[in-house]
């Protein structure tokens, strides 16, 4: 917190160049009304400004990838003390052409037992964002309902709200100060939601490359807990076009010691994905996607 004396007078100024001893009780008392005014006035002012900084700075994050066309492949491994890593595959089709929702579409291709699982998430900043899940050995589509927001996607590190675009307009963003973090500077960002119940997380710490705007590290806190319980890293990130794109990160449950790595294997920009390809029918029917599929991946 920065403490501004406003409109210090000349009168204190000079009793303090004065040396201890000779400094006068007027001089102390005045001094304490001066600090208690600066420290009241500003007070109020900085919040404003950091939460209308931390707005912003969110803003430049969610608007970094509008008009965004992208297919990419995947390998997602997830590892946990006492057993093998498993590793799967999964391809990724993303729209945010910003004239309408944003969309994406995530397949499972591999291994065999979870080949098939997709999900579908349609939704802009205004209206929020839905998502439907498919499991071939139900058959058929599932919405994910709001309270379900926080379970486990696949059984990785990531829940499904990590895989929406959450809007800038459902949290407070309180601008927390600047710097350094892997050679970059960075700027930390808090932010809570306005209704507690639209999110699995009671509040997220982000350090945001504002060059970049993209999350470099996002801290994950629950409802009355100190301690982060889960962090995100960015490892690499990608210039695909006009776009920075993060291409290797690291998803870690810091209670469990159990963590979720995703790594671009091939990523391709896109001006040809069709609205079908954003449908249930395509996230039911995987031979939909076959003419848009990253690097000739069949």
């Amino acid at each position: 917190m920065q403490v501004l004396v406003v409109g210090p007078m000349s009168r204190f100024r000079q009793a303090l160049r004065l040396a201890p001893a000779q400094v006068p009780a007027w001089c102390l008392q005045a001094g304490l009304i001066v600090l208690i005014a600066s420290c009241c006035i500003p007070i109020q002012a900085s919040e404003d400004e950091s939460l209308q900084r931390g707005r912003a700075l969110m803003e430049a994050v969610f608007e970094q990838s509008t008009g965004m066309q992208l297919a990419a492949l995947q390998r997602m491994e997830l590892t946990e003390p006492g057993r093998e890593p498993r590793v799967r595959e999964l391809r990724i089709f993303r729209r945010s052409p910003g004239d309408s929702p944003a969309a994406t579409l995530i397949r499972f291709t591999a291994p065999g037992d979870i080949a098939g699982t997709g999900l579908l998430s349609i939704g802009d900043s205004l209206a929020g964002v839905d998502q439907w899940v498919y499991l071939p050995a139900h058959g058929r589509v599932r919405r994910i309902p709001g309270g379900r927001q926080g379970g486990r996607f696949a059984g990785s590190d990531f829940f499904y709200e990590d895989l929406r675009d959450r809007p800038v307009s459902l949290d407070e963003h309180r601008w927390l100060g600047e710097e350094w973090l892997d050679g970059y500077r960075v700027e930390r960002i808090e932010s809570r939601p306005i209704d507690r119940a639209s999110s699995s997380y009671s509040r997220r710490i982000l350090w945001i490359d504002r060059e970049r705007a993209l999350p470099l590290r996002i801290d994950y806190y629950r409802t009355r807990d100190n301690q982060a319980f889960k962090r995100f890293k960015a490892l690499a990130i990608e210039r695909i076009g006009d776009f920075h794109v993060i291409s290797d990160s690291l998803m870690k449950d810091l209670a469990g010691n159990h963590q979720t790595r995703l790594r671009q294997l091939c990523m391709e920009q896109r001006d040809d994905l069709p609205d079908y390809l954003f449908t249930h029918r395509a996230l039911e029917d995987p031979s939909l996607d076959r003419l848009f599929r990253p690097c000739n991946n069949s």
